[in-house]
């Protein structure tokens, strides 16, 4: 694999991780922070019921169960993909 190859992987995985895991391990964090099971096995269980497939149903977590809310993500009036076209 040659460097430019290598570089691109590693920008891949880094926007993965920005855009993908770190919302989501950010959302745990502040849920567990503001609401307590009375053990930690239901407080794990409680998080798991949670759907984080969709950038939409991150944002409407976010929203619904902690009251942030998140910029929405490429919209299309401020989209750099539209202002290329």
């Amino acid at each position: 694999m040659g460097i430019c190859a290598a570089s691109a992987l590693h920008i891949v995985f880094a926007s993965y991780v920005a855009i993908d895991i770190y919302p989501i391990e950010k959302f745990k964090e502040y849920f567990n922070r503001r609401y307590k099971a009375p053990d930690q096995r239901k407080q794990e269980l409680i998080v798991k019921r949670f759907s984080f497939r969709r950038l939409d149903e991150i944002n409407k977590n976010y929203s619904k169960f902690l009251g942030i809310g998140l910029a929405q993500f490429n919209h299309p009036r401020d989209s750099a993909y539209a202002k290329a076209e």
